[in-house]
């Protein structure tokens, strides 16, 4: 980026910031200029709200795993006034700003599994992601609202470690079972939004001790919860069911789809009969220009 601004975030005080929280309240709430916070190499135990707009975190170019954003709260943690946080009170870094983007950034939650908590949380719109991870079990990566791209990524969890109602496009990104765990997404998309979660090419892999067929694509958080498939790589450890429901919610409602799956967990025939195979035609109105119209991310090009 060229004609913005520039903010540098180092631990040891070689920067303008020691913190990465200091350093987003630096800019202004209705902030307009492109503006790139640069975070040198180290882990950062902060919890993060991101709400200033037209920000960009990065790290180092082709060194994801050395800049760390991490917390670990979970959905049972203490909010101080005598309840707890809940799954959207877990998260390590909450992206609420629109027009934020993050390259080259891990981020995660050091809770462990067994209990929901939220490394990445984002309502934001127009929010890019390139070269980033998101680590944690259960819920890792809530896109709560909005709409989001993420590019060359690679998320990791258990129990529905993708979830929640924005139009959010994964293209090219490794969705990977740490451990054993129910279904990779859980959407909840509103009935009026044409595209929940999709993924484009890319993989959805698992660790060794993840059992073949045990891990759903899907299930419905919602009724009408929309998850897509096209073109990506399933691991046996995906279930040959492929799509299950949430609680009282029935697959009726739900928009599960794929379309050319490959893989040893790609078997059509054995789907869900209320989840559907894509035509070419179906297909071909997945593309990034038109789910996320009439914003065109930079990190698509």
């Amino acid at each position: 980026m060229t004609g913005g601004a520039l903010i540098e975030v180092n631990r040891d005080g070689s920067g303008d910031f020691t913190s990465v929280q200091a350093a987003i309240n630096s800019v202004a709430k209705s902030n307009a200029t492109p503006t790139v916070i640069r975070i040198a190499p180290g882990t950062y135990a902060e919890k993060l709200v991101v709400d200033r707009p037209h920000v960009t975190l990065c790290g180092q170019t082709g060194r994801v795993e050395a800049t760390v954003l991490t917390y670990g709260d979970n959905a049972n943690t203490s909010n101080g006034a005598g309840g707890t946080l809940g799954t959207s009170g877990s998260f390590s870094v909450n992206i609420s700003a629109s027009d934020v983007s993050a390259e080259n950034i891990t981020f995660a939650n050091s809770t462990g599994p067994g209990v929901q908590a939220v490394a990445l949380l984002v309502t934001g719109s127009r929010v890019q992601f390139r070269h980033c991870r998101a680590l944690g079990y259960q819920d890792t990566l809530y896109v709560k609202g909005g709409t989001q791209y993420f590019r060359d990524c690679y998320v990791e969890g258990s129990v529905d470690f993708i979830f929640g109602g924005a139009t959010a496009v994964f293209e090219d990104c490794t969705m990977h079972n740490a451990a054993g765990g129910s279904a990779i997404t859980a959407p909840s998309t509103d009935e009026s939004t044409p595209f929940g979660i999709v993924f484009l090419g890319g993989q959805a892999t698992a660790a060794g001790s993840v059992k073949s067929g045990s891990v759903a694509l899907g299930r419905n958080w919602r009724p009408y919860g929309a998850t897509t498939y096209l073109g990506t790589e399933l691991g046996a450890h995906i279930a040959p069911v492929g799509w299950v429901r949430m609680g009282d919610n029935t697959l009726a409602t739900a928009r599960f789809a794929e379309h050319m799956t490959t893989g040893p967990g790609a078997k059509p025939s054995q789907r869900a009969p209320e989840s559907s195979q894509l035509s070419a035609a179906e297909a071909a109105g997945y593309t990034v220009e038109n789910m996320l119209a009439p914003w065109k991310p930079t990190f698509a090009d």
